[in-house]
Order: C-alpha cells, then structure tokens, then sequence
C-alpha cells in the first residue's frame, strides 16, 4: 500500500507474471490528481479486492442545488432565453461526446435525436423531418460532408439547415463543409454558448415551415 503510487512498482516482480503493464498508471493518476489540487487514496481488503477513492476540486454539476434555492440548470435555462422550437438531429460516430452533446441541448430545453455517421442520417431524414442536423465531419462508413452532400443532391427543396462539428479547425475547413452545402461550423470541444448561439440563428418559429 506504501508503494502502488509509486513509478515502475509491481507486486509481481518475476519475468512469467500474468499481468502486463509496467507500472506507471497509477503514479500517472496520482500526478494529474494532485497537478488539479486534488488527492487520491485507496482501501484494500485481501480476497475481496480495492476500492480507489479521488477528489477533486470541480465546477457545479449539471441540476447541483444552489444556495437560491435553483438548480444550476434553471440558471441555464434563463441565460438562453427566445430559443424557438426544433427538431434536432445529432451525427457523431463518438458515444461519449454524442451523450454530451445530446445532454447539453438538453439542458436548453431541447430534445434531441442521436445517429452514430452519415448513412444514419439520411435514413433519419427519410422517416422524419429535421429542422437542424449537428454533424460531426469526421465519421465512419460515411462522412459528415459526403452525407451533406447527397442531402442536398436529394432534397432540392428546402431541406434542414446542417452545422458541421469538427476538431480540426484548421485553415480552409470551414470553406470545404460550407461548399459541401452545410450552412455553418462549429468547433470542438463544444461551448454551451456557442451551441446557444448556433440555436439562436437558426431557430425556427412555430409559424414558420420546417
């Protein structure tokens, strides 16, 4: 227990052990705890196995209790006033970043759909209309601007408006999703206010089509 933290230490020292590694993951752990003003510490029991304890210091968590009484997601909810109704389709091929993405429309009052690449999409769009698709750019089977691409091609009437999501914000990629026909681009990682504001310009009224 003295030395788990410690770099390059095993409890199995001998060239047949059972177990890979090198002995690195938990002094890593530790460090970044510790480099975020935090601590680590663990229980063991021998036969029944170890639990890992760590805190460390963090900001509100989503419907955390305020000292006024609200939760933070009211405070969400009354920063973003005037958005308007949608139908919301989200394309990222990336579990986690699609739940967090689906969770933060969530926290605006929105509730979203979910397809893992483009093929999804289109087959989405053929069951139901869109107003807005979130569309990651980098996805398996199918990519964000080819599926944009063959939208556009098979719906010459007004078809939802499409919002490329990428982590490559280099120099000339906002021009190729916008030629690919997307109206507009937002970067990863993904800022509530940039979301809100990507759904303030394109929200639609409940008198206007979809």
């Amino acid at each position: 227990m003295d030395e788990i933290f410690k770099p390059f230490t095993q409890l199995e020292r001998t060239l047949s052990r059972k177990r890979d590694g090198v002995g690195l993951g938990l002094a890593i752990t530790k460090n970044l705890v510790e480099l975020m003003g935090g601590k680590i510490w663990f229980e063991s029991v021998p036969g029944k196995g170890s639990t890992f304890h760590f805190m460390i210091p963090a900001e509100t968590i989503p419907g955390k209790q305020l000292e006024s009484g609200e939760t933070d997601l009211d405070v969400a909810s009354k920063s973003l006033p005037g958005l308007k109704p949608m139908r919301i389709l989200v394309a990222e091929d990336n579990p986690s970043n699609q739940r967090v993405l689906v969770e933060m429309l969530k926290r605006m009052g929105y509730r979203a759909d979910a397809v893992a690449d483009g093929s999804e999409v289109i087959q989405a769009l053929e069951r139901q209309d869109y107003d807005l698709v979130l569309m990651d750019v980098k996805m398996p089977e199918m990519d964000g601007i080819t599926a944009t691409q063959v939208i556009r091609k098979l719906r010459l009437e007004r078809g939802p408006t499409i919002v490329a999501i990428t982590a490559y914000a280099l120099e000339g990629d906002r021009e190729k999703c916008l030629e690919a026909g997307m109206d507009d681009y937002i970067s990863k990682p993904i800022q509530l206010k940039e979301l809100a504001a990507i759904l303030e310009k394109y929200s639609v009224s409940p008198e206007e089509p979809a």
